[in-house]
C-alpha cells in the first residue's frame, strides 16, 4: 500500500502590511502528520488566507489558515480537526476496499476482451425509446426567412 500523501495548498495572508505566503501556521499541523506516518506536499496557492487540504486530488478539508496556531504544536480544536479530517479521509481513501482486487494488466487480454464486450446504457432500453435528441443547427437565413417582414426584397 502506498504512503498517504497529503497536500496542503495555503494561500497569503497580511502581517504587519506586508502579504505573502508564509507556512508558519501550519508547523504543528505539518508536525502532527509527519509524525502520524503522511507524506505532505506544501504548495502555496493563490487564494488569501486559506488552507486547502487535499488528499488523492480530492479537497477533504478547507478553512482559514489564520484559524490555526502561529508555529506550535496542533492541540487546538482546528488543528485538531484538521488532522481528524486527514485521518478519516486517508483511512477510506486509502482502504483496500477501494482497491480493485484485480488489474487488466494481470489478466491479459480477457480482461480486455471483456470490457470491450460490456453492455452499453443503451442496451438496457428498447430500440423505440427515444432519450434524447441533438437538434441540428440554426440556419441563419432560414429563420431570418420565418421572421422577417414579407416584402423585404421591395426595400
Amino acid at each position: 500500500m502506498d504512503i498517504p500523501h497529503v497536500k496542503l495548498r495555503y494561500g497569503s495572508y497580511e502581517y504587519n502590511g506586508i502579504i505573502r505566503h508564509r507556512p508558519h501556521h501550519l508547523i504543528g499541523v505539518i508536525r502532527c502528520l509527519t509524525n502520524l506516518g503522511f507524506e505532505i506536499e506544501i504548495v502555496p496557492s493563490i487564494h488569501r488566507n486559506r488552507l486547502v487540504v487535499e488528499i488523492l486530488g480530492r479537497t477533504v478539508f478547507q478553512c482559514n489558515q489564520l484559524n490555526l496556531p502561529f508555529n506550535m504544536e496542533c492541540d487546538d480544536t482546528v488543528s485538531r480537526r484538521v488532522i481528524d479530517v486527514i485521518r478519516e479521509a486517508s483511512r477510506r481513501m486509502y482502504s483496500y476496499g477501494n482497491v480493485p482486487k484485480f488489474t487488466p494488466r494481470s489478466r491479459g487480454m480477457r480482461a480486455l476482451q471483456e470490457a470491450a464486450d460490456a453492455q452499453d446504457t443503451g442496451d438496457h432500453f428498447d430500440d423505440d425509446t427515444l432519450m434524447y435528441v441533438i437538434p441540428r443547427p440554426i440556419d441563419p437565413r432560414e429563420e431570418f426567412a420565418k421572421y422577417s417582414f414579407p416584402y423585404t426584397h421591395l426595400a
